[in-house]
């Protein structure tokens, strides 16, 4: 994968700020979820920075910034009023992070400019100090973004570090993206199963709300369709991502993150310590072998259960034997 060096400097920066913003969106999540107009909104991070959180030992995928959007509970109608309510807590989520943003590089800006100079022939460009400004996006008002700047090869290159987007699902042109996953009419049956109370399925990384894993897949390649549609800049970094996850899926055990799995490891080991089946407990294969044979499920041959016993763990023959009883 090919990098310039304000790509490789973009996400090097990321990186360096990748705690205080998380942090941040932590913090932010706490009071929006007491916001007397809109009770229960979520700051959701989405795009690249959730495809690194599920797969962070994949060195592909590296992200260049955070997409945070804004989400009101399915329950809650997007009237003006709370779409106003939305864009005024866009705002200031972005100031609230601008200054976040700001304190932390204060600390460390000599050591940070002189890092990036060193590493990638670019200059940070600071104003008495300030690195990041956040703004309201001149051609879409629903849009929050926060900047810097990077001095280099004749140029400045203006990078945003951090896009806070407010989810209106009357939006003409996003009515059917925000159907799929939330069981309303048109939407995919299959997509939308379970899909919880918000438009984007959730999972929760160190206690901050990520888009799910399928709906970052379903995201990447719905963006790849667009890109290619409109001709965008971005087309090749949608494909990068989108062959970076599938050599992820590929090797799990090297390139998927344990941390964002950690639910799911914890309800594995509850599964391979014991089998419940008809309120009672079974803790070895042999046990449940015997349970099996006595209920009829599994013959009583001793030369298949000696190759039932070699072959399989607790937690396959469990699955299997409660399949049989449904």
């Amino acid at each position: 994968m090919n990098r310039s060096r304000f790509e490789e400097a973009e996400i090097y920066l990321k990186e360096v700020l990748s705690m205080p913003v998380e942090l941040g969106i932590k913090d932010l999540n706490q009071q929006l979820e007491k916001d007397r107009l809109v009770p229960g909104l979520k700051l959701i991070v989405t795009g690249g920075q959730a495809i690194q959180s599920y797969f962070s030992n994949s060195p592909p995928l590296r992200t260049h910034d955070y997409d945070l959007k804004l989400v009101a509970p399915k329950n809650i109608p997007i009237t003006s009023t709370v779409r106003t309510r939305m864009m005024v807590l866009s705002r200031g989520i972005t100031s609230y992070l601008e200054i976040t943003l700001n304190n932390y590089v204060s600390k460390m800006l000599t050591n940070l400019k002189r890092t990036i100079r060193d590493k990638y022939g670019l200059e940070l460009i600071d104003r008495d100090g300030k690195v990041f400004i956040a703004s309201t996006h001149l051609r879409n008002q629903l849009l929050n973004i926060i900047t810097f700047k990077l001095r280099g090869e004749g140029k400045v290159r203006t990078n945003s570090i951090i896009d806070v987007y407010v989810v209106d699902p009357e939006e003409m042109d996003l009515k059917a993206h925000y159907a799929t996953f939330t069981g309303l009419k048109g939407s995919n049956p299959i997509l939308s199963e379970d899909a919880g109370n918000y438009y984007i399925p959730l999972r929760y990384i160190n206690g901050i709300p990520h888009a799910g894993m399928g709906y970052i897949i379903w995201d990447t390649l719905r963006m790849i369709e667009l890109s290619k549609e409109r001709g965008s800049l971005k087309l090749t970094r949608y494909m990068e991502k989108r062959d970076a996850i599938i050599q992820a899926l590929n090797n799990p055990n090297e390139r998927l993150s344990c941390n964002s799995m950690k639910k799911y490891i914890q309800e594995c080991e509850k599964t391979y310590n014991e089998c419940r089946i008809k309120g009672k407990r079974y803790k070895t294969v042999n046990n449940l072998l015997v349970y099996a044979m006595r209920e009829g499920l599994i013959p009583s041959d001793p030369s298949l259960i000696r190759k039932i016993r070699n072959t399989y763990d607790l937690n396959y023959l469990c699955t299997s034997i409660k399949r049989l009883l449904e």
